[in-house]
């Protein structure tokens, strides 16, 4: 996994080439997280594939999409951490809040013409996708898992 940005602007791309892998170390030990996870890596990676290229529309799908599933994803993650009383909810929460509202705001410029899908947009997605994964989503897991919500 890529994680510096220098890495990942030296990194050749082909149409097959992913931005975001996933292996079994990066999983949560939660079925309908993990699934949740691996959608977003999939938007995340078309998007990559289609960088400038004049697919406009289907980026703006893709970007709508991923907005979507953000707020789909983290509804059921707080939602977790409610019902089971996480120790973590508001610091976590407010990451999700944080992110959200990035992703918001760069879509809302897409779509006004101010902002484009470029590698440093995709790489930002991915540090923090990964960075929320290890010092988050890790110990939510762990903590579902340990209650048997696998």
């Amino acid at each position: 996994m890529t994680t510096n940005m220098q890495d990942a602007f030296n990194t050749p791309k082909s149409s097959k080439m992913e931005l975001i892998a996933f292996r079994d170390e990066d999983m949560v030990e939660n079925q309908q997280i993990d699934e949740q996870h691996l959608k977003m890596a999939r938007i995340v990676n078309e998007l990559y594939s289609i960088m400038g290229s004049d697919k406009y529309n289907l980026e703006r799908h893709l970007l709508r999409e991923l907005l979507d599933d953000l707020r789909v994803h983290f509804s059921t993650e707080e939602k977790y951490m409610k019902e089971m009383k996480f120790t973590y909810f508001f610091s976590h929460k407010g990451e999700h809040d944080r992110f959200y509202k990035k992703i918001a705001e760069f879509v809302h410029n897409y779509n006004e013409g101010k902002a484009h899908v470029n590698l440093e947009f995709l790489v930002s997605i991915k540090n923090w996708f990964f960075n929320h994964i290890d010092l988050n989503d890790r110990k939510l897991g762990k903590f579902l898992h340990e209650k048997g919500i696998v």
